[in-house]
């Protein structure tokens, strides 16, 4: 058996729960760079390859998620005038 296969076996490419955890937590605080979350998940996660397509993939789905959720005091009045209307 090949002693890289943790490398080279595109199941251990996957993020885990934790790192996905991690990606949710720095993209829904206000850092959603993928430069600025890959030194912090590599530095977090030593022993597990970080590819940064699948950085990307997981950062988008959480951007996608907190779009969705968008309320603040404009969205409401927003809201509020087309309801009068």
């Amino acid at each position: 058996m090949n002693p890289l296969v943790n490398e080279m076996a595109p199941k251990f490419w996957k993020f885990t729960q934790q790192m996905l955890n991690d990606v949710e937590f720095y993209v829904k605080h206000g850092t959603t760079s993928a430069t600025q979350i890959y030194p912090l998940l590599h530095a977090k996660f030593l022993d597990h390859p970080i590819f940064k397509k699948d950085l990307y993939n997981a950062i988008q789905k959480f951007k996608v998620e907190q779009k969705n959720t968008t309320k603040n005091d404009a969205v409401n009045l927003l809201y509020h005038l087309y309801d009068k209307k």
